[in-house]
């Protein structure tokens, strides 16, 4: 496979994965905007965690994860109480506060940007997104699942569309 095609392919996958990132408070009827600033959250830890600890990359991208969750975890706390149109601006203000951390960061390269010494293929990161895809399905043919679709109908019910 061609350098050209494994990239383009890479990409794919990783956004899969976003996208469904994106649907999930999607789904809850929860406008994220901030997706963005999370991943980056995720993806400079795992990089610093790769390049300065000299951790393999498929142990530093879950720890990257669990930094990345409890930075939305503490996040969560006073946006969750927000509803409707200022959910959306505040999770674009993470997003955006998360971008100027990080171009003015000398640590992880500033504007610059950071560079990687290791990473991961193209299968590696293929079998993520199937098994997302997957997990995602599953989730929404239990009970939490539909909960979580009837809550987005619940919330949507008095609003003119």
């Amino acid at each position: 496979m061609s350098g050209y095609l494994e990239g383009v392919l890479v990409l794919l996958a990783v956004n899969v994965v976003f996208a469904y990132g994106g649907f999930l408070p999607l789904a809850a009827g929860q406008l994220n905007l901030g997706l963005a600033g999370f991943a980056a959250i995720g993806a400079y830890a795992s990089a610093y965690l790769s390049n300065v600890f000299k951790l393999a990359p498929l142990v530093a991208i879950p720890l990257a994860g669990i930094i990345a969750g409890a930075v939305a975890l503490v996040v969560a706390v006073p946006v969750l109480r927000t509803r409707g149109i200022y959910l959306a601006l505040a999770t674009f203000a993470l997003g955006q506060i998360v971008q100027a951390g990080i171009l003015n960061l000398e640590v992880v390269g500033g504007a610059a940007g950071y560079p990687v010494a290791a990473f991961i293929r193209l299968p590696t990161i293929a079998a993520t997104a199937v098994i997302v895809v997957a997990l995602v399905w599953l989730l929404f043919a239990t009970r939490f699942g539909i909960a979580v679709t009837a809550v987005r109908c619940t919330t949507t019910k008095g609003r003119r569309t």
